[in-house]
């Protein structure tokens, strides 16, 4: 088992150092941009804090994002990049070799990390200049997010949410507008606004989510080939791109955004002519 983790903590090193260092080849403005390659998804506040706390960070950080966009590599001349610390989120719970080599108030937050995921951090050097960096936690696969100074992220005073656009009533007369308007648009076909339809469209604000009321929109729900409820649909530059019955389930439906998210459309469109 312990050479098993030795081998996961190396693998995880080598990963972050090659994403550091590609990142700290970047010209300037570029560098900036790559800030988007460990901007936390839909999902990942889920999959890195425990319970509540997941929600916590993530007004957290969007607020910081939405204040001064935070970037992972300073514009030092020949900056050199070093992984100083790779440690399961579980040890931060405890003093030990590990977790020392990791600043700040981990072992405060403990309880609030997932446990297995492994946290990174990191220093960049360069122009007779040191600066020392922290939270980049890989969170499936090659990908990483980066949550800096997550101690302060959860013990500080939160601050309001942003207000959110609420789920949209959908009827016939607006449906071509919604679909119209948005990058994305997700709909749902059921007698009753669900709390889980709800929460989706609170943790996806940029996103737009309808909900038709299949007993008011009776020919609305028929036109749209809907036979059992709940339905949803959605929709990705007014392509349909899913159509799927059954419960709302959260994370399903979650990893679902994520995946129309990352489609290339211009590849989506061709093989829609190609079939046509």
């Amino acid at each position: 088992m312990r050479e098993d983790l030795i081998a996961e903590l190396r693998a995880t090193q080598a990963l972050a150092t090659a994403l550091l260092e590609d990142i700290a080849r970047l010209p300037w403005p570029e560098r900036l941009a790559a800030r988007s390659r460990v901007a936390p998804q839909p999902g990942d506040w889920a999959r890195v804090f425990a319970g509540e706390w997941a929600e916590r960070a993530r007004v957290r950080y969007e607020a910081w994002h939405a204040e001064e966009p935070l970037v992972p590599h300073p514009g030092l001349h020949g900056a050199r990049v070093t992984v100083t610390g790779v440690i399961p989120a579980g040890m931060f719970a405890t003093d030990n070799p590990a977790s020392r080599q990791h600043k700040g108030g981990y072992r405060q937050i403990a309880a609030a990390l997932q446990p297995d995921l492994h946290w990174v951090s990191w220093r960049v050097e360069g122009d007779d200049q040191r600066r020392d960096y922290d939270g980049l936690v890989r969170v499936e696969g090659e990908r990483f997010a980066w949550f800096p100074t997550p101690w302060v992220a959860l013990t500080a005073p939160a601050p309001a949410p942003a207000p959110r656009a609420p789920v949209a009533r959908v009827t016939r007369g607006n449906l071509e507008e919604l679909v119209t308007d948005s990058a994305v648009a997700l709909l749902c076909y059921d007698e009753a606004l669900s709390p889980a339809w709800e929460q989706l469209a609170r943790d996806h604000g940029p996103l737009r989510f309808g909900f038709i009321d299949v007993a008011d929109q009776a020919k609305l729900t028929q036109e749209a080939g809907v036979r059992a409820l709940p339905t949803v649909q959605i929709f990705r530059e007014q392509i349909l791109l899913y159509h799927e019955a059954g419960p709302v389930d959260v994370a399903a439906l979650t990893r679902t955004i994520e995946r129309v998210l990352a489609l290339d459309m211009d590849d989506v469109r061709a093989q829609i002519a190609a079939r046509e």
